[in-house]
């Protein structure tokens, strides 16, 4: 049992930072740190490896049947990491994004 109580332990634990670490890993400060190219690569390859573990297993936990409070942790965390690996990678779904929600038509006024 102790076994099992480690293993999920673990995975809540990757669920829960992943996405902050993802946010680290892109901020502003660490990227003009890491101008040379191992460095650079060495920190998007850590970021790829962050983001595709931890959306793996934050959805296996918004999937699953365990109660809402994990759930929304995990689905905050994958919004993180899809935001981390789209600011590391050029930008083009937040783009997207406001692009759509800026070109609705209200619907504010009465026709």
């Amino acid at each position: 049992m102790e076994s099992l109580a480690l293993v999920v332990s673990i995975l809540v634990s990757i669920c829960f930072f992943s996405g902050p670490i993802g946010l680290f890993l892109t901020s502003r400060m660490l990227t003009k740190v890491t101008t040379n190219p191992f460095t650079l690569l060495l920190r998007r390859t850590v970021l790829i490896i962050n983001g595709l573990l931890g959306s793996a297993i934050s959805s296996f936990f918004l999937f699953g049947p365990i109660p809402l409070f994990l759930k929304a942790i995990s689905l905050i965390s994958l919004v993180l990491n899809v935001w981390a690996i789209d600011r590391e990678f050029g930008g083009n779904l937040t783009s997207y994004l406001r692009r759509t929600f800026k070109n609705r038509p209200s619907r504010d006024k009465d026709e």
